[in-house]
């Protein structure tokens, strides 16, 4: 790939894209794993202990 075509901004907001939907797909796999360890029961007042407060990388709405 040429220079030239690396630093075209057709190239920059592609690559940009790409990198947002990265991201995308990591926080999603980070939720996917906190869901498949938190959900093993179903009932409702168990449901809301499963919100972790201190949850590093998950916001207390995307866990409620």
């Amino acid at each position: 790939m040429s220079k030239q075509r690396t630093h075209s901004p057709e190239f920059k907001a592609r690559f940009a894209k790409e990198a947002e939907l990265l991201q995308q797909i990591g926080q999603l796999q980070i939720e996917l794993e906190w869901l498949k360890k938190s959900l093993i029961c179903s009932d409702a007042c168990d449901l809301r202990k499963l919100v972790d407060h201190d949850h590093p990388d998950l916001n207390i709405t995307r866990r409620c």
